[in-house]
């Protein structure tokens, strides 16, 4: 006995046991109890679930830590707000020799009990299960039935193992923290193959938590498995395989899991089906065999669920993972921040999914990330030891290194199809886009109003790291703000249009660069230097005239070499800007261009412009020199010409038939084959002398049917070449067939 200050008696109690069998001495007597749990009188270790209970001459029904009762007509209840209490006020002791796995349960029973309801109307299932600092033994707990029996004949009892549809609230709290890292509750188990928490809830929370797993088979630090273990399975020689949480839920399952570290794992450390609206925020994980997060479906026909949705992942670092550390696949509206996974297998798999993705680092791991069949669009990703991302390898081939099969056992399969496809990685080094760009329109990487006294522009610098590397440089200007026109009739390089200087800028033979350019419209650019290399690797600068009188330029580059996520030393330009009203030091380019198609084309080198195109010798085509065809118009150098140019002669390469018998009633087909017709007309003889034209025959092919015995005779068809087809007066642009006999047979 002790007393207060006021001298008042102090009754203690040692154990709930011994103040669930003391009737109280009157409504309303005030004990405290020393301890929830019996203690020797020589053990001076920590008290836990000590606190003031008051007794009660009505029966109450005993929960195990906030109503104290032997079933009789009496009961005590505790003195503290229910938001307060913590395991350890239902029997509960940290050290991690004692199983508090049973007061855990109370604790869930109490705050989802009509008591605490009642109290906090309808809140209390959402405190929770709360801890104190320490590490705390709890033996796996089956919590899957407090939802709703499901009747036997009830559609939905196959997706629900248990037989029970999932309960509402489920919340696991810790000690406060504000970092990850920092947790003071700590989870040991018994190292069996069963989860510590079996759930079958549709929310559930973790907060401040850390799971031991006491998984003790070590890292092979060449294939970042465990010792022994077999890609794809990944676990088969952890030591124990037990999961920290599995949820049953299905239809919807919403979870958020925060301040969370999971060590010595065998087995998933978290696996919950069918995900809604959940995030996963500070979680760390070290030595773990199974996945940090695991996540599958139900295959529930209502609801369509065979798939997740609406996962967040943001500030986590996973490091020696031996097994996927996330294994999310078919997810959908699923988001990634600031992540970290290294020393791992294979570091993570979100197959068939789609996810936004920002500042994810993966290094020191064996193979690259599974994004295989995956919708991502993902900034800053950083790979500093070479680790990538894998989009295409397919299940089953041989560098598929992930699970072979998906969570609920079924094979992995293309779930979208290519129409649904595509990517979006935005690096400071550079932007790839595996999908069509469409903007309202593009501005230049350089881009001025153009300073008449300063009119040498340098572009800048290019790194060319390859043999073959080659820039194009497009500037997109105008020679004057005057209107269209120029000096002479029909000018070619004065026109006043607005053009493009298009420039070309390739590594060449030992320190000489391959740097031409041309014109398209009228840019006003009248000269383009390069500053000479010291090495075939860079070209130090590019510069450019404008025109003293335009208003605006703007500079396009792209090129062919490699990028930043190919190779460490890449193809880089890098603007200048700089305007001088100087000309440098540079090297004149040379002006050049050709358009062709292998075959035939036209160019121009200097100040020589060059047509290549097929000839002929003149005695193997015959031409009509008679007069030409037309005179065509051409301006060579600001004056006008009349250039004349000739029609070619027909050529038959196929006679029609010599002779041709038909049936009477039947149909009379001819046809011939010639080059370079313009026109094509049929006639027909009876004495091979006189020819009458047929009306309408004057295609290549001649039909009539039902032929009739006065359809017989001598048929042939005259060709005729450009000029002959539109001036009557020129009979030699033309040819005509042999004569083809036809017979009428009756």
């Amino acid at each position: 006995m002790a007393t207060n200050e006021n001298s008042t008696a102090i009754t203690e109690v040692a154990s709930f046991a011994a103040l669930r069998a003391r009737k109280p001495a009157a409504e309303g007597e005030r004990v405290f109890l020393t301890s929830w749990n019996a203690r020797a009188a020589s053990d001076r270790s920590i008290n836990y679930g000590e606190g003031w209970f008051i007794g009660n001459l009505v029966a109450g029904t005993d929960d195990g830590g906030f109503i104290a009762s032997n079933g009789g007509s009496y009961h005590w209840r505790r003195e503290a707000d229910i938001e307060a209490l913590t395991v350890h006020d239902f029997g509960a002791v940290p050290g991690g020799t004692v199983d508090c796995a049973p007061a855990v349960k109370a604790m869930y029973e109490f705050m989802n009990g009509a008591f605490a309801r009642g109290a906090t109307n309808d809140l209390s299932g959402k405190i929770g299960v709360r801890f104190g600092a320490g590490t705390y033994l709890i033996k796996p707990l089956d919590m899957r039935r407090y939802g709703k029996k499901i009747a036997a004949n009830d559609a939905e009892l196959p997706y629900n193992p248990s037989g029970y549809f999932a309960a509402g609230d489920f919340v696991l709290r810790g000690v406060t923290t504000s970092f990850g890292k920092q947790i003071a509750t700590r989870i040991i188990s018994d190292k069996s193959n069963s989860a510590v928490l079996a759930l079958n809830h549709r929310y559930f929370s973790i907060y401040g938590i850390e799971w031991e797993g006491q998984q003790t088979v070590k890292q092979d630090e060449k294939s970042n498995l465990l010792i022994g273990a077999t890609l794809g399975v990944f676990n088969d020689t952890a030591s124990n395989k037990q999961p920290f949480l599995t949820n049953e839920c299905v239809g919807g399952t919403f979870a958020n899991v925060s301040y969370f570290k999971a060590s010595n794992t065998g087995e998933a450390t978290i696996y919950y089906l069918d995900s809604l609206d959940s995030k996963f925020n500070q979680i760390y994980c070290s030595k773990v065999a199974g996945p940090v997060i695991k996540v599958g479906w139900s295959n529930r026909p209502y609801g369509v669920w065979d798939h997740s949705t609406a996962i967040e992942l943001s500030e986590f670092n996973f490091q020696y993972c031996y097994a996927p550390a996330i294994w999310i696949p078919r997810h959908g509206q699923g988001l990634i921040r600031n992540g970290w996974i290294e020393h791992s297998a294979v570091p993570m798999d979100i197959n068939n999914g789609q996810w936004l993705i920002e500042a994810l680092s993966i290094e020191s791991s064996t193979y690259d990330a599974v994004f295989f069949n995956s919708r991502v669009v993902m900034s800053q990703w950083s790979n500093p030891t070479g680790v990538n991302y894998d989009r295409t390898t397919e299940p089953g081939s041989d560098k598929w290194f992930s699970y072979p099969k998906n969570p609920d056992g079924s094979a992995i399969i293309s779930k979208l199809s290519a129409y649904e496809m595509g990517m979006s990685l935005f690096q400071n080094s550079g932007t790839y886009l595996d999908n069509p760009l469409r903007a309202q329109w593009l501005s230049g990487v350089l881009r001025g109003t153009i300073d008449s006294k300063k009119l040498w522009l340098n572009i800048g610098s290019f790194r060319m790291p390859e043999t073959g590397t080659h820039w194009k440089i497009e500037v997109d200007c105008r020679s004057t703000y005057y209107s269209l026109g120029g000096s002479g009739p029909m000018p070619v390089n004065n026109d006043r249009s607005a053009g493009t200087l298009h420039i070309h800028v390739a590594r060449g033979a030992a320190d000489v660069p391959a740097i031409t350019y041309w014109m398209e419209g009228a840019p006003g650019i009248t000269e383009v230097k390069y500053i000479a290399q010291d090495f075939n690797t860079l070209l130090p600068g590019l510069w450019i005239k404008l025109p003293a009188t335009i208003g605006e330029y703007a500079v396009h580059v792209r090129g062919t070499g490699v990028t930043r996520k190919e190779k460490g030393e890449w193809a880089i330009f890098t603007p200048d800007g700089q305007v001088q009203a100087e000309a440098p030091n540079g090297v004149d380019a040379e002006p050049r261009a050709s358009m062709h198609n292998g075959k035939a084309g036209f160019g121009a080198q200097s100040d020589v412009a060059a047509i290549s195109t097929r000839s002929q010798a003149s005695s193997s085509v015959p031409v009509e020199q008679s007069k030409p065809r037309q005179w065509m118009r051409v301006n060579i150098n600001g004056v006008e010409y009349a250039m004349p140019y000739y029609a070619f002669t027909p050529q038959i390469k196929t006679q029609p038939a010599a002779t041709v018998a038909v049936a009477a009633g039947a149909t009379l087909n001819l046809a011939v084959e010639a080059n370079d017709a313009a026109s094509y007309q049929w006639q027909k003889s009876t004495n091979g002398t006189s020819w009458s034209t047929i009306s309408g025959a004057n295609k290549a092919t001649y039909s009539k049917d039902a032929v009739t015995a006065g359809d017989a005779g001598q048929y042939r068809c005259v060709i005729k070449g450009q000029v002959g087809a539109v001036d009557s007066s020129v009979t030699t642009n033309q040819v005509t067939t042999t004569t083809s006999v036809v017979t009428i047979k009756a």
